[in-house]
């Protein structure tokens, strides 16, 4: 029912890291399928990915392709219907127990089609180049109580801005539900529902419907040299117009680089 698929282009130690933390977690035994594409034939990080149970993707003519190529080739070569999509820069820093929650929890929502995807990254320890939460609060108050005029002023002058990031109260407010009532909903305890509309799409540690991802990849428009550029194409309107629902959650997974 569900696959890793881990994306690998960083250097050998970086993924040694990361998968030790998947197995130190618990993550690999409650997981059978698991799939890493490695960019170039590199032995290395071949023999690191098969020490841990992966099945290695790869290119046997050393051809390099683009991040969105990769996808596609990974996620097509997974059995499974769901799919946790990871990149090596990204270890796991919850317990086996959370981790075992917030799946089933995302297995639910995809299978009942609840939502579209579930983002992972941790919402307290995201790690590194995560920006959403201080993006946020350039745009809305976030100490309770308080109101903000020229944050006011700024959200009516750059609309369109401020409204794609009101899912991100999720990493800044303990109730976002309660802050805004109309464009988030709690699910549980761990999981908050918002829309595509107010909340930018992200390829970092999500878990997704393997068929939804790759109509979603084949979306993307090619780029100036040929080829397709899926973040680029979906940090625009198209994603937003969508008003696809999209689960966060607590997270399990931090960005190390």
């Amino acid at each position: 029912m569900v696959a890793i698929a881990v994306l690998s282009r960083h250097d050998s130690n970086l993924l040694e890291n990361t998968l030790l933390s998947y197995r130190k977690h618990g993550l690999l035994s409650l997981i059978k399928e698991k799939l890493i594409f490695i960019q170039a034939p590199d032995l290395t990080k071949q023999k690191i990915a098969k020490k841990y149970g992966f099945e290695v993707v790869t290119l046997t003519d050393n051809q390099n392709i683009s991040n969105n190529e990769a996808w596609k080739i990974l996620i097509r070569k997974a059995k499974a219907k769901y799919v946790l999509m990871l990149e090596d820069d990204y270890p796991i820093i919850e317990t086996k127990e959370e981790i075992f929650k917030q799946l089933c929890t995302s297995i639910y929502l995809l299978k009942h089609n609840k939502v579209t995807f579930v983002r992972l990254i941790h919402s307290k320890q995201p790690g590194k180049d995560f920006d959403l939460a201080n993006r946020y609060k350039e745009f809305y108050p976030y100490q309770s109580n308080k109101t903000d005029f020229m944050k006011f002023i700024k959200r009516k002058i750059h609309s369109n801005d401020s409204q794609k990031l009101i899912g991100a109260s999720v990493y800044v407010h303990k109730q976002p539900e309660k802050i805004h009532p109309h464009e988030v909903i709690r699910y549980n305890d761990h999981c908050f529902i918002t829309s595509s509309k107010y909340m930018e799409w992200s390829n970092h540690s999500i878990f997704i419907n393997k068929e939804w991802m790759l109509r979603l990849i084949d979306k993307a428009k090619p780029t100036f040299f040929g080829q397709q550029d899926l973040e680029k194409f979906l940090a625009g309107h198209w994603w937003r117009e969508q008003n696809f629902p999209v689960a966060v959650c607590k997270g399990l997974f931090t960005h190390h680089h």
